[in-house]
């Protein structure tokens, strides 16, 4: 019993040891499973807190990094907020380029807001853009903290970033000591949602608005220029498209507006010579004279102008400059209008032709005057004896009729001489009873043979009465400029220039044709060509000074003028008829003035002198010996004398028995003017008779020097010479 007692406690032991052992061992493991999950938990939180240190020490690393990059932007750049009204706030970040911008301290700029630093500029302000460094708040508008207007257009422009994302525009910074800084403003929403956050960026613009201030009065100082310059200006692009034109250039063109001035392509012009269109295409600056044909401009262009005519015009292509392809980017065409310059020119280089001509005429007078002076030498003993060989000749004899022809011919020797003298006078303005059928046909004759052989040039004489109050230069130089336009209307065809001279009386048929020509007698010089004629709308023109229908270098426009002017002083008139493509035809009217009497008549019988002494004094020695028988013809005593010291000694000899000194006015050794001096030293009141070839101004001038009681133009008739003496001795 006790055995199984003890065999059952023993069992009970065992089985209480058992339970406990597998019990311990159960709390052993928990034990051991507990630590290990500490250790995983300890090594979790370890891992967990190194991990979130080294992320830490990242976010760490990044913030310094970004700061450092924010530091380091040159643009002022500061952080702030705004609330669903979008309202600012204050600064929450801020760079160190700002602070130094606006002289802040970065603590000082986190306790203010946009509105604190940034100007609004009122509606009604015009605020300058130049010198605005030199600004203050003192004399501009102030900062619009408490203003109205100024916040909405803050609340506006934030809106306006949020929803763009990004908005620009210019400002003014007040800086702390208040001074404006103008700056450009980039506001750059960070946040979508409320609270917005705002990045503020700035740059200053200073330069950039001087540069623009410069540059908008360098264009303003162009457009200045471009519209008053007196030169025409004509701006093109790249394509040659007109852009602008000046005023200057649309008066030389005559063009009421842009538009119309647009028509005239510079570029393909052909008045502009090749060589400036090759130039321009290479892309060459260069200028060029060239002659616009406005007429032609008008009628194939379509071009409106109220100009007529041509115009000389200097134009100059600039370049502007070359694109990346070296294409030209645009010209300026500068035009001068050389018009007026031109035809001041050609009336100069005229003045200067006149001016010659007068010189060469000045010289063509004095050796005149001495040709004549000899020629006139030749003929006075011709016609001297000639007379007197009548005189004693019987009438019946054929030597009468020889003699009378010698006395004919030196009469028209002595004509011939007198027109010459005329003709070589200086003075155009002293006119003189001349003879036109001379002039005729020594202009035909002279235009004949330098017009080309395709041209003729007739002219008929169809009158007796030729003489007319003129000068033989203003008749040569009208007939030589009617033929000269006449020829030159007949270009390269063939045609004929007529020359007539006619007369006619005043009267109603005529008045049509002259109508401020008076009742009379007049002398009429024709000149027709077979040419082209002359528009009705030009003849109106074509006697205005510088007029001219030729090319320019061709004509100066005063030939017809200076005609119109000759012919006005003259008396006269110009009548001109004209069909286009069959010629023109001007009429001169001349007033005709009658012709002189002949004041030697064949039965002209001299009354005999009473033998009074005359001392007769020329050098030349065959004048000297026809005197003396001429004289002695008349009824006088002649002395004749060859020079004047022999005509002193033999009025010294005795004087009280001259009554009369006849001298030649140049002479060798003494001059007539001379000897006459010398001769009224004895004898003051002894009448002096200057007898010369030369013209009769020279023997006015001689008078009013010396005194002569009268003159003798050599060679002298026997009746002149008659008529002289007795009208100075009072016979």
């Amino acid at each position: 019993m006790q055995l199984v007692a003890v065999y059952v406690v023993c069992a009970v032991l065992s089985v209480v040891s058992s339970f406990l052992a597998i019990k311990l061992i159960k709390c052993k493991r928990s034990r051991q499973r507990e630590q290990a999950d500490r250790k995983d938990e300890e090594s979790r939180q370890r891992l967990a807190l190194q991990s979130s240190q080294m992320a830490l020490d990242r976010e760490f690393t990044t913030r310094g990094l970004l700061q450092a990059m924010f530091n380091a932007v040159p643009e002022g750049q500061l952080v702030f907020s705004a609330d669903e009204s979008f309202t600012p706030q204050a600064f929450t970040h801020s760079n160190a380029a700002i602070g130094q911008l606006l002289d802040y301290a970065p603590a000082d700029l986190l306790k203010l807001t946009p509105m604190d630093l940034e100007l609004v500029r009122e509606p009604d302000v015009q605020r300058t853009q130049t010198d605005v460094d030199l600004m203050r708040l003192d004399n501009t508008e102030q900062l619009p903290r408490n203003s109205v207007m100024a916040l909405r257009s803050m609340q506006r422009n934030i809106r306006n970033a949020v929803a763009d994302g990004v908005l620009t525009y210019e400002s003014s910074l007040v800086a702390r000591r208040h001074h404006r800084i103008p700056v450009e403003v980039s506001l750059t929403a960070l946040a979508k949602t409320a609270p917005f956050r705002l990045l503020y960026s700035v740059r200053r613009i200073e330069e950039r608005q001087r540069l623009m201030t410069s540059l908008n009065e360098a264009e303003r100082r162009f457009k200045d220029f471009f519209n008053t310059t007196l030169v025409g200006a004509a701006l093109y692009d790249a394509e040659q498209r007109l852009i602008a034109v000046n005023p200057a250039c649309l008066r030389i063109f005559g063009c009421p507006h842009k538009d119309d001035f647009a028509k005239l392509d510079f570029f393909s012009c052909g008045f502009i010579s090749n060589d400036v269109h090759q130039q321009v295409a290479k892309g060459e600056s260069t200028n060029g004279e060239s002659v616009f044909d406005l007429d032609a401009m008008i009628s194939s262009m379509g071009f409106v102008s109220n100009r007529r005519g041509k115009a000389v015009l200097d134009v100059f292509f600039q370049n502007l400059g070359y694109d990346s392809v070296r294409h030209p980017i645009g010209h300026l065409i500068q035009v001068q209008d050389l018009t007026d310059l031109r035809e001041t020119e050609s009336a100069l280089q005229l003045r200067e032709a006149q001016l010659r001509q007068s010189h060469k005429m000045q010289a063509i007078g004095t050796m005149t005057g001495g040709i004549a002076h000899d020629f006139n030498n030749i003929l006075t003993p011709i016609l001297g004896y000639a007379e007197i060989g009548l005189e004693v000749c019987d009438k019946n004899d054929r030597m009468y009729d020889f003699i009378k022809e010698i006395r004919s011919a030196s009469l028209r020797a002595k004509e011939l001489v007198h027109q010459i003298l005329i003709f070589s006078r200086q003075s155009d303005n002293s006119t003189s009873p001349i003879h036109l059928g001379p002039i005729v046909k020594e202009v035909a004759k002279q235009q004949a043979t330098a017009c080309p052989a395709n041209i003729t040039v007739r002219y008929a004489i169809r009158t007796d009465r030729d003489l007319a109050q003129a000068n033989p230069t203003q008749i040569h130089q009208i007939l030589t400029n009617l033929v000269t336009n006449a020829i030159y209307a007949m270009a390269e065809k063939e045609g004929a220039v007529d020359i007539q001279l006619t007369c006619f009386s005043m009267g109603w048929r005529h008045r049509q044709e002259f109508p401020q020509l008076k009742k009379g007698t007049y002398l009429r010089l024709t000149v027709s060509d077979t040419g082209c004629g002359i528009p009705e709308d030009l003849r109106q023109q074509i006697f205005s000074p510088f007029f001219s229908t030729k090319p320019s270098g061709e004509g100066t426009g005063m030939g017809l003028a200076v005609t119109g002017n000759i012919v006005d002083s003259l008396g006269g008139a110009i009548a001109l008829e004209s069909k286009v493509g069959e010629g023109s035809t001007f009429h001169v009217a001349l007033p005709l003035i009658d012709a002189e009497p002949d004041d030697t008549p064949e039965e002209w019988h001299p009354p005999l002198a009473k033998g009074q002494r005359v001392l007769f004094v020329d050098d030349d020695v065959s004048i000297a010996k026809m005197a003396e028988p001429m004289l002695a013809s008349l009824g006088y005593t002649p002395v004749v004398c060859t020079s004047g010291s022999i005509a002193i000694d033999r009025f010294k000899g005795d004087p009280a028995s001259f009554a009369l000194l006849i001298t030649d006015l140049v002479m060798p050794g003494m001059t007539g003017a001379d000897l006459a001096s010398a001769i009224r030293e004895i004898r003051p009141e002894l009448p002096v008779i200057l007898c010369s070839g030369f013209s009769e101004q020279l023997s006015e001038e001689a008078t009013r020097q010396v005194g002569f009681s009268a003159f003798l133009q050599k060679p002298v008739t026997r009746h002149h010479l008659s008529e002289t003496i007795a009208g100075v001795l009072g016979t």
